[in-house]
């Protein structure tokens, strides 16, 4: 893994880890295989039942509502 995503990657770590616990089960769920796990969107799909492109929208989805509680947190608004 490049650099740039391995910094990415525990930025976005640190955000998520702040604010899992305020969002719904799945999407802790798939946020917790992918990025502490390391699992890929394959092998979450095969452990929760659903399709690799079922599990990226989750996972974008549950970023969104890790991004939102953030700003929400923040106090701003872009």
């Amino acid at each position: 893994v490049p650099i740039d995503d391995q910094i990415i990657f525990s930025s976005e770590y640190e955000l998520i880890r702040k604010y899992i616990n305020s969002i719904d089960e799945i999407s802790k769920q798939v946020l917790i295989m992918k990025y502490i796990l390391n699992m890929s969107y394959k092998e979450i799909g095969e452990e929760l039942g659903m399709t690799s492109k079922h599990v990226d929208t989750r996972i974008m989805r549950a970023k969104e509502k890790v991004r939102k509680l953030m700003e929400k947190d923040v106090g701003y608004n872009e």
